[in-house]
């Protein structure tokens, strides 16, 4: 019979409860112990009293990872545990992790059974949203999004057209139709409207097709200094290098702000595939000081509960755009692209629970004073409404 994988989770000190269970545990040809994982008051030293046992009991193979205490023994806990004079093998205090990060690690690894005769604080742990290889959705996933975003810019289709899906800063080579072609993009999109792209094809003939996004109705698009045909939204336009050579195409999406409706019939703002935030001052608290892994809390330091003093079909007349100099980049220059709208306070949403009650229902009444509010990119802010 294959032995069962577990790790136990301890807070071992004088009380022999623990250190049986553990020595059990080592013992039984039913079970594989993994690692051992320690919880509560002076974790360094149930550490030191856990590698001890673990080497008196043959198995210093066996990791032992420290997880979160609050400093010092209850009573005479611990005390005279390490006193005699001990020459023996002794299991290895494993650096550099914490006991709820290696525990998701392992499961990610192979699956056990967690043994947990302790106080529940690193199991409660390893469920926090945080830093990889805890629930790290955003701090995995954002960083791959970056280059399989800029992999998949370009795709080649089925008649050997060079076909345009979204636009970023790029040089493409391939082969179509038999001939190099290189493409280069000039673009600071979605922080500039215009996009260029210089093709040099040795294949005269050559088909290039450009995706132009549903929102972008008002778009304009030049071949070589030629205007084109009137780009349709939410479709493809088709160009045709009719000679081989340099060729120049030059889309401008031209994009308008725009609403859209959410819960409670509450307006997301856009102009283009930019959605607009209001950036909060922000505290940062660290809830856990562990460094480099510390967890943290983001508390709000300016007010946040505003409505936007607006009609959502008159939106384009009614945003401002303001432009500065400098960067692109959400992080590099957050209002480089900022909004100016006016907005009211409404003090009946409040916070609940530690967050943003829900949203009131639109349209809402407010005898604040009008304030001018300035939105930014979403991607710009830590904390927004």
């Amino acid at each position: 019979m294959k032995p069962l994988d577990v790790v136990i989770d301890t807070d071992i000190g004088a009380d022999p409860d623990d250190a049986i269970a553990v020595a059990l545990a080592v013992a039984s040809p039913e079970l594989r112990v993994r690692g051992v994982t320690i919880v509560s008051g002076d974790v360094d030293w149930r550490a030191r009293i856990a590698t001890r046992l673990l080497g008196m009991l043959g198995r210093p193979d066996i990791p032992v990872i420290r997880g979160i205490g609050a400093g010092g023994m209850l009573g005479i806990e611990g005390q005279g545990m390490l006193d005699r004079e001990y020459r023996g093998p002794e299991a290895t205090v494993l650096q550099h992790t914490t006991a709820a990060h290696w525990l998701i690690e392992q499961s990610h690894s192979a699956p056990f059974h967690l043994v947990a005769i302790g106080p529940l604080t690193n199991v409660a742990e390893a469920n926090l949203f945080g830093l990889e290889p805890h629930f790290g959705c955003c701090t995995a996933n954002m960083h791959q999004g970056w280059p399989k975003y800029a992999a998949s810019l370009w795709m080649r289709s089925v008649d050997e057209s060079l076909v345009g899906i979204s636009y970023a800063p790029c040089t493409v080579t391939t082969i179509l139709n038999g001939h190099e072609l290189r493409a280069v993009v000039e673009t600071n999109y979605p922080f500039e409207d215009v996009i260029r792209i210089s093709i040099h094809s040795e294949f005269a003939g050559q088909q290039v097709s450009l995706r132009i996004p549903e929102w972008a109705t008002a778009a304009s698009l030049s071949l070589n200094g030629v205007a084109q045909n009137q780009p349709v939204a939410g479709t493809f336009q088709d160009l045709r290098l009719d000679e081989a050579g340099d060729h120049e195409i030059v889309l401008d999406l031209n994009p308008a702000f725009r609403s859209e409706r959410r819960f409670n019939e509450s307006v997301s703002i856009f102009r283009g595939s930019l959605l607009y935030a209001l950036p909060i001052e922000d505290e940062w608290r660290k809830v856990i000081a562990r460094d480099p892994v510390s967890d943290w809390e983001l508390h709000p330091l300016s007010p946040w509960n505003y409505a936007l003093a607006l009609e959502a079909e008159t939106i384009g007349d009614e945003l401002a755009l303001k432009r500065t100099s400098g960067p692109a980049g959400f992080a590099a220059n957050p209002g480089i692209l900022s909004a100016q709208v006016q907005g009211r306070q409404v003090p009946a949403w409040r916070i609940e629970h530690n967050a943003a009650g829900p949203v009131p229902e639109s349209p809402v009444a407010s005898g604040e004073p009008l304030e001018q509010l300035t939105l930014v990119p979403y991607g710009s802010t830590k904390l927004r409404i």
